[in-house]
């Protein structure tokens, strides 16, 4: 593998950009119910907050094929780097929290324009934040030769003290461009490792669950 994938836990947990950037989240409003019997459940889904791609130039100039044309070509449709979302399941007695559980995913999609064209490796890697800190870690996904990779998880808490406050998902993605490329356009989210490699932290709108409603 072109990359470790501790890196991608060890870059989650000690980066400074995901606590810092959801100081610019939107929050999502709890809607209390309509009624009120004795157990409630509110459900949300996060969705991404960005859609952007970034781009990469061959180093070379290539025959006729132009900039396509190296041993290896990315996809010549771009990588979008920015899918992360989940579900949050906030369950009340009497009105107040009992438990919370969270399903969340991201992933990495390329688009190819020609027969042969992929990234030279891919790696995800989706978290869960409560009040701004780490929580839980989805699977690592990680492949090479690749145009798809993904990641997914599940968490659970149990009582009010636990449970209620500010959630959010984020995702590490870090994508590897074959050599005789490299990044010619960085998102504002992303940094440049190398020429090659490109790391991103993509973050979710804040839910806050209440203690009680």
């Amino acid at each position: 593998m072109i990359f470790s994938v501790r890196k991608l836990a060890a870059t989650l947990m000690l980066t400074g950009a995901v606590t810092a950037a959801t100081a610019m989240i939107p929050s999502v409003a709890f809607a209390a119910p309509s009624v009120t019997p004795d157990k409630v459940t509110v459900q949300v889904k996060l969705a991404p907050r960005n859609h952007v791609k970034a781009a990469f130039r061959s180093k070379a100039s290539v025959g006729t094929s132009g900039q396509m044309g190296s041993l290896q070509d990315p996809p010549g449709g771009g990588c979008d780097p920015t899918d992360v979302h989940g579900n949050i399941t906030a369950n009340y007695l009497d009105h107040v929290l009992t438990d919370v559980e969270a399903t969340y995913f991201s992933s990495i999609l390329c688009t190819t324009t020609a027969a042969g064209q992929s990234m030279a490796a891919l790696g995800s890697q989706a978290s869960v934040y409560l009040n701004g800190t780490w929580v839980d870690d989805g699977t690592q996904g990680t492949c090479a030769n690749c145009n798809l990779v993904s990641s997914s998880g599940s968490w659970a808490c149990a009582g009010q003290a636990n449970c209620d406050g500010d959630y959010w998902f984020a995702a590490l993605q870090l994508l590897q461009l074959p050599d005789g490329w490299y990044w010619s356009s960085v998102p504002s989210e992303c940094e440049s490792l190398s020429e090659t490699l490109l790391q991103c932290v993509e973050l979710t709108n804040v839910f806050t669950v209440p203690s009680t409603y």
